[in-house]
């Protein structure tokens, strides 16, 4: 992996975790990254007073995506 795209990863994973707290992989479900969706979106973004942005929440599923198919295998 890329070191660029393994920082991103990391960061996204650290952000589902604070705000989620999953505990195990078998603890997520729809419901859950459906949660986490709904309260990243609520967090405050770069800009003052603005939220953050719905590709900065379409990143971090894609990276969370991607982890949860390698935990699978």
């Amino acid at each position: 992996m890329e070191p660029e795209t393994r920082i991103e990863t990391l960061r996204s994973l650290d952000h589902f975790g604070r705000i989620i707290s999953p505990g195990k992989v078998a603890n997520i479900k729809t419901q859950t990254v459906d949660e986490f969706i709904a309260q990243r979106r609520t967090e405050p973004g770069r800009k003052q007073g603005d939220a953050v942005s719905p590709a900065t929440v379409n990143k971090d599923l894609r990276s969370l995506k991607a982890v949860l198919r390698i935990a699978h295998e």
